[in-house]
C-alpha cells in the first residue's frame, strides 16, 4: 500500500464530519463538514452511487438549508 510523503500529506486538507440528530421522527440530521486547510477554490460534492450498487441515487435532493462558512464569514453555496 503506498504511503503519502510528508509533502503530499501537508497538501491534503484534514476533513472532519460532525453528525447530530436534528429530528429523529423526521429522520433529519445536521451534518457539519470542516476542512482544516481548504484550497482557494474548494469544491465539495456528493456521489450519486454507493459502493457495490449499480443504482444511481440523487442524494443531494435530500439536502436542506445548505450553507458554507469560512471562519465567521458566510460564503456562497449552490446546490446544483
Amino acid at each position: 500500500m503506498p504511503t503519502k510523503t510528508p509533502a503530499a500529506a501537508a497538501k491534503t486538507p484534514a476533513i472532519h464530519y460532525r453528525v447530530e440528530i436534528a429530528d429523529p421522527h423526521a429522520h433529519l440530521f445536521c451534518v457539519t463538514l470542516t476542512i482544516a486547510r481548504p484550497q482557494a477554490l474548494q469544491r465539495v460534492s456528493l456521489p450519486v452511487w454507493i459502493p457495490g450498487s449499480y443504482l444511481v441515487r440523487e442524494f443531494s435532493k435530500n439536502l436542506q438549508r445548505l450553507r458554507a462558512h469560512q471562519t465567521a464569514r458566510a460564503l456562497p453555496a449552490a446546490q446544483i
